[in-house]
């Protein structure tokens, strides 16, 4: 069953990252309709526009800030990170985190990512 868009009434595509809108406070992420707030759009902006390379915090932050002295704590990302995380569960996409790299927005479901290979279990 797709689902149709609260606001303009056209057909969710499934497999699309559809759209964030900054200036109305909304995202429409495969056929999941949600709010966000002014900070998680701009991250889920950031995301979505780099699909699918990963963008790294320092990028995301580039991204939301003119100013250094403006910039959070990275923990701060990460909790907005989080959040987001929860609001897209069921849109067939999710937000891959490779240490070191950075993030992305991937297709699928967060349980459906391959298991990382780890060097302690060699």
């Amino acid at each position: 069953m797709t689902e149709s868009c609260p606001l303009c009434g056209s057909e969710l595509q499934k497999d699309n990252l559809n759209k964030v809108d900054l200036d109305s406070g909304y995202a429409i992420i495969g056929e999941k309709f949600f709010y966000v707030t002014p900070t998680e759009g701009k991250i889920l902006y950031a995301l979505v526009n780099a699909h699918p390379r990963f963008i790294s915090t320092l990028f995301i932050l580039e991204s939301m800030y003119t100013i250094e002295a403006d910039w959070p704590q990275s923990k701060t990302i990460e909790v907005y990170l989080s959040r987001i995380r929860k609001k897209i569960v069921g849109s067939g996409y999710f937000i891959q985190n490779n240490f070191g790299i950075g993030y992305r927005i991937a297709k699928g479901e967060r349980d459906e990512q391959p298991p990382r290979s780890d060097w302690r279990n060699r």
